[in-house]
């Protein structure tokens, strides 16, 4: 409890002992731990990139992979352009970043967004980090396509995922769904996610039914939210505001 508060409020110092107080302990540090540590310097008054990148060479050196979660716990240290750059700039001095670091900096990005300078970074792998891309890396970039509606981006992604053998997971499906909607592709998408044993999320579902709604397809709506009651999402809300529009459920 005491580690989160330092978390939230930003409190580096504090969150830093907390940690030295559990290790002296023989306490494990797990991912939540280091998540809230990383969290502290994200929120402080003065970010600190370079404690961040150190605290995920921390994990790896205790054994724990920094995943998606611990990477979003950074994000809120690079929120601006100029903090991303300054970012960029400290994955640039350096060929053994670790691949979280160079993830958060694309997904800083990927938020602002910039997908150019995230696809640099992308592009730039190699002689960033030892680290090969993975789904994750990747989900990163269709992401920000899915927000800008990049298509042409989003199909190279795709292609690029397929060559390095990577499986797309439910995040790479529902921003390929979200790229594409209401297109025919997002239907070849959501068919392809649920055959290889995924569910959409809500936020998919309603965004392509509002998007079938706005392009006057009303068939398609209405199979859409048929099939968003059948997997289990509620759908009151979205229900009440298209029946006005004249969508059958």
């Amino acid at each position: 409890m005491v580690l989160n508060c330092a978390a939230r409020h930003g409190d580096a110092a504090m969150a830093s002992d907390v940690l030295h107080y559990l290790t002296d302990s023989d306490i494990p540090l797990c991912e939540h731990h280091y998540a809230a540590m990383i969290e502290a310097y994200a929120l402080s008054t003065s970010p600190n990139i370079p404690k961040i990148f150190a605290t995920f060479e921390s994990m790896q050196s205790a054994g724990i992979l920094p995943h998606k979660h611990t990477v979003r716990a950074a994000l809120p240290a690079l929120s601006s352009r100029e903090a991303a750059d300054s970012a960029a700039v400290v994955l640039l001095q350096n060929n053994t970043n670790l691949l979280a670091s160079v993830e958060l900096v694309m997904a800083a990005y990927a938020h602002i967004p910039d997908l150019t300078a995230a696809m640099q970074l992308y592009t730039n792998l190699p002689n960033l980090t030892s680290a090969k891309p993975t789904t994750h890396t990747v989900n990163i970039l269709l992401s920000g396509c899915a927000d800008t509606k990049n298509t042409e981006l989003a199909m190279y992604l795709a292609s690029e995922m397929r060559a390095m053998h990577l499986c797309p997971d439910a995040v790479s499906y529902e921003a390929l769904v979200r790229v594409w909607s209401p297109e025919k592709e997002a239907f070849l998408y959501l068919e392809e996610m649920k055959a290889a044993g995924h569910r959409a999320g809500r936020r998919t579902y309603v965004d392509l039914v509002t998007k079938c709604v706005n392009a006057g397809d009303r068939k398609r709506a209405e199979l859409v939210l048929r099939e968003m009651a059948e997997v289990g999402w509620e759908s009151d809300h979205v229900t009440r505001r298209l029946l006005k529009k004249g969508v059958r459920i």
